[in-house]
C-alpha cells in the first residue's frame, strides 16, 4: 500500500549516507538504530526476514556491548561523584 512508501523512501538516503558513520562512535550509535528500525519496520510490512542483517547493524554499527559499557560507566561515574558531594 501507500503508507509502505514512507517506510521504504527514506531508506535510500539512510543507506546512501550510511558512511557517515565512520566520523565518530556517536554518529555510527545514531546510524546504526535508524538502520535497525529501516530494517524491522520493512521486514514487518514485507514480511520478509532481515534477522541477519538486524543484528550485524546491531553488533557492528551500533556496538551494543560497547554501549552497555558506556552507560554502565558514565552512571558508576556518576553515582561515585554524588557520592563523594554528599560526604
Amino acid at each position: 500500500p501507500n503508507w509502505t512508501n514512507l517506510i521504504v523512501g527514506p531508506s535510500l538516503f539512510l543507506e546512501a549516507f550510511a558512511f557517515l558513520a565512520l566520523m565518530g562512535r556517536g554518529w555510527a550509535f545514531f546510524i546504526g538504530i535508524a538502520l535497525f528500525i529501516m530494517h524491522w519496520m520493512i521486514s514487518v510490512a514485507m514480511q520478509l526476514n532481515f534477522f541477519a542483517m538486524e543484528m550485524m547493524v546491531l553488533i557492528f554499527v551500533v556496538n551494543v556491548p560497547f554501549a552497555v559499557y558506556f552507560l554502565a560507566r558514565k552512571l558508576a561515574g556518576s553515582k561515585a561523584s554524588q557520592a563523594l558531594v554528599s560526604a
